[in-house]
């Protein structure tokens, strides 16, 4: 008995399903005319979002190059000044030391035993007053200017003196060329499938402190003179990055061995999966070399 009522429970539904359809084709010709309207004002919409978009491509990408004009302006002004004092402080100790040979050589009593015995003239210590001065606030502005943490292009980089500093900077550069941004418009352009329960915040703080970083750090070390490096584990580090950097000339990448150093571990499903949203996003392409996984930056590709 159930299953008979079960199975004519389906048989009524069925029936007022046949019955709905016949009563909307039978109004169809009342409604017909607002459905054509709504279809036409679809496609207006649908083109007018499509010219929005391409205006906001072009204002985007104008604005972009402006920002890079204005930026890559300042930063040789930066530079130039920082040659300023570098230029200064190694005239100032060739100074010093000259200084130092000639008392050596003559004999002269230096500037604090004339002070001991009361023979040195108070004018010429006001005269020398301001040179000492000005020669401790030359060194403590390169030492400040090392301790900052600045931006510029990479290309600056390459010509900028802190190329051929023998060490390294208690803090890395943050290049411009890798900076992206991740709005929550973007974010949810990507597949759910592939998001996942990852949110917007977990994303970006991947890119901001795992990704830029090593890309940063990769490209402040591969530029530097080798000379200029003393570090053991640096000096090894520059040896393979200049002999992976024929891998793709032209471009900047990182290998998947660069993120498992900074992170301390190896990549698990869950960086994994955001490295595949940020392809998605087009912020990196990856390529294999040489059986090395690497990750090409193309944020900026414009």
């Amino acid at each position: 008995m159930e299953e008979i009522l079960k199975e004519s429970e389906r048989i009524f539904e069925k029936i007022n399903l046949i019955e709905s359809v016949v009563s909307l084709n039978l109004r169809r010709s009342n409604i017909e005319p607002q459905i054509q309207e709504l279809a036409q004002k679809t496609e207006e919409v649908k083109s007018l979002i499509q010219q929005c978009n391409q205006v906001m491509k072009v204002e985007y990408s104008n604005v972009m190059n402006e920002h890079k004009l204005i930026m890559r302006k300042l930063q040789q002004q930066q530079l130039k000044a920082l040659e300023v004092l570098i230029e200064r402080k190694q005239s100032a100790k060739e100074d010093e030391q000259k200084t130092k040979q000639l008392l050596h050589v003559r004999g002269a009593p230096t500037a604090a035993t004339n002070v001991a015995y009361g023979t040195t003239p108070l004018g010429v210590l006001k005269e020398k007053q301001p040179k000492s001065i000005s020669k401790h606030l030359a060194v403590k502005s390169v030492q400040k200017l090392d301790t900052v943490e600045g931006k510029m292009y990479l290309e600056d980089y390459l010509q900028s003196p802190f190329v051929r500093k023998t060490k390294p900077l208690s803090r890395p550069f943050q290049f411009i060329d890798f900076e992206a941004e991740i709005t929550s418009e973007i974010f949810e352009s990507i597949p759910k499938y592939m998001r996942g329960r990852e949110t917007v915040e977990e994303l970006k703080n991947f890119l901001d402190t795992v990704l830029v970083p090593c890309f940063n750090e990769k490209y402040q070390l591969l530029h530097r003179h080798r000379d200029c490096i003393r570090n053991h584990v640096d000096l090894d580090m520059w040896k393979l990055y200049n002999d992976q950097a024929s891998y793709f000339p032209g471009q900047n990448f990182i290998t998947q061995g660069d993120i498992s150093r900074r992170i301390k571990k190896m990549l698990d499903k869950k960086s994994q999966n955001k490295i595949t949203m940020l392809r998605h996003l087009g912020i990196l392409q990856e390529q294999r070399k040489a059986q090395t996984v690497c990750y090409i930056w193309t944020a900026n590709n414009i």
